[in-house]
């Protein structure tokens, strides 16, 4: 969970893989890059000595068809898209919120990073990590980012395992409970990110400026992971208040991409995720200054 200065955290803006590309087996080499990790028949052309071509006009010549991609939207506002992808037998679930560091309070800067990192201590009906370990038994793997206009979360699972990190995602959409000490806790450990990424590192430091510099008077000049000493008086009644405000069906993106069937993904969808109710206060349109 580490942020840099350009929304994403730590090697998440190089490692974290498009949608589709993570739901349909693709691999990020050492420049950060996308390339297939499907097989290729291959056979021994009869005029070569060591040449291998793969069998066929192209390197995949059995292409898997997908359904086209569609969307819909809940009547309690929440955005879905879904993303058929058929090649192997997984599916990534991305809920992202239309908030950042950006929508932070004046005075609260890393705001909503720390909030970030507080999602994942549980609710009433999941204890803190729960969610982490139940995503760890099916053989998948989780995380989260936070950037200057969103907050982002996601699992990337077999198929099966979908609807039930469905109703984990809905369940802390509303439900998170936050204690004392799990705040502190996870403020120090966020104090630690900062000094790992940007005290002990010059090339942060400068970037840390440089955005001040350009934008002055404008959340965009503020750190994704905040300043320093904002970060240290952030305390459990900021982060609920915060919560409260922006957490809610129609200020979120859901796109769940991979093994899917869209109609099947909306009946879930609205089975899951429809009874949570609609955040009011939330304004139609997000302003920037």
């Amino acid at each position: 969970m580490n942020v840099d200065q350009h929304g994403m955290k730590g090697d998440t803006m190089k490692n974290l893989i498009s949608v589709t590309a993570k739901a349909g087996g693709t691999a990020t080499n050492a420049s950060g890059t996308t390339t297939p990790t499907a097989l290729a028949v291959e056979h021994r052309m009869d005029d070569s000595t060591d040449l291998y071509l793969p069998k066929g006009e192209g390197v995949f010549a059995d292409t898997v068809r997908s359904d086209r991609p569609a969307s819909f939207t809940l009547q309690n506002g929440l955005q879905v898209v879904v993303i058929p992808d058929h090649r192997t037998p997984v599916v990534t679930q991305m809920i992202w919120y239309k908030v950042g560091s950006a929508d932070e309070p004046p005075g609260k800067s890393g705001l909503a990073h720390f909030l970030e990192h507080l999602m994942f201590k549980g609710t009433s009906k999941h204890p803190a990590n729960e969610f982490s370990k139940a995503v760890l038994r099916a053989g998948g793997n989780q995380n989260a980012f936070t950037g200057l206009d969103y907050t982002s979360y996601f699992q990337h699972v077999p198929r099966e395992h979908l609807g039930k990190m469905m109703e984990f995602e809905a369940d802390r959409m509303t439900g998170l409970i936050l204690k004392d000490e799990d705040v502190l806790s996870e403020r120090d450990v966020v104090l630690e990110e900062f000094n790992m990424s940007v005290a002990n590192n010059p090339r942060e430091r400068l970037a840390e400026q440089m955005m001040a510099a350009l934008y002055l008077n404008h959340p965009y000049g503020r750190p994704i992971i905040g300043w320093r000493h904002e970060i240290e008086k952030l305390t459990r009644e900021d982060a609920l208040t915060f919560y409260k405000r922006i957490h809610a069906p129609n200020n979120a993106i859901l796109i769940v991409a991979g093994d899917v069937a869209p109609k099947k993904i909306r009946s879930v969808v609205t089975e899951t995720f429809g009874a949570i109710p609609t955040q009011a206060s939330i304004p139609l349109e997000r302003l920037r200054p």
